[in-house]
């Protein structure tokens, strides 16, 4: 009885997230997808093959800024501003989040590639206050490590539903 309860919660919460994602508006338009992949290959950040080979109109689908889904929309527009030096990182995160395996070992290694190349982005770039952009992006890792886990679980579930249509 608990199990199916369990089950029939988590089924819930997945659609309310689907129903959330469909509501949305798009965080970023063609040209924008285009700009942040020539500025991934000119910052020499890693990405996958895939994603640099993948249709803007499907990363519009994935890339959604700087903060996850369920965070209200207000605060997702002050973290976009604040941490608009890892727009890059938050895409190629975004894009490894959506092809999630499930795995801790894998979710690991995203958000350690994630931590990665914002300080790259960072250091690639001139910055006033780098120091304080190295904080906030670490700040930023350590967030994604704390609260991400519920977001890598959904990506997988979300995945594993499309693959049974």
């Amino acid at each position: 009885m608990r199990l199916y309860r369990s089950k029939r919660l988590t089924m819930q919460f997945i659609l309310q997230t689907k129903r959330m994602k469909e509501r949305r508006l798009k965080m970023y338009s063609a040209e924008d997808i285009t700009r942040i992949c020539a500025n991934i290959k000119e910052l020499g950040l890693n990405a996958p093959v895939e994603m640099m080979e993948a249709p803007a109109s499907e990363l519009m689908q994935i890339c959604n800024g700087i903060g996850c889904e369920h965070v209200p929309s207000a605060l997702r527009k002050i973290l976009n501003k604040v941490l608009n030096f890892a727009e890059c990182s938050a895409a190629i995160h975004d894009w490894r989040y959506a092809h999630s395996d499930g795995t801790s070992k894998s979710r690991e290694a995203a958000d350690k590639e994630f931590r990665s190349n914002m300080l790259d982005e960072i250091s690639n770039k001139e910055h006033w206050f780098k120091w304080l952009k190295e904080w906030s992006a670490l700040r930023a890792y350590y967030a994604v490590r704390d609260c991400g886990y519920a977001d890598w679980c959904i990506a997988f579930t979300e995945s594993k539903l499309k693959e049974t249509k």
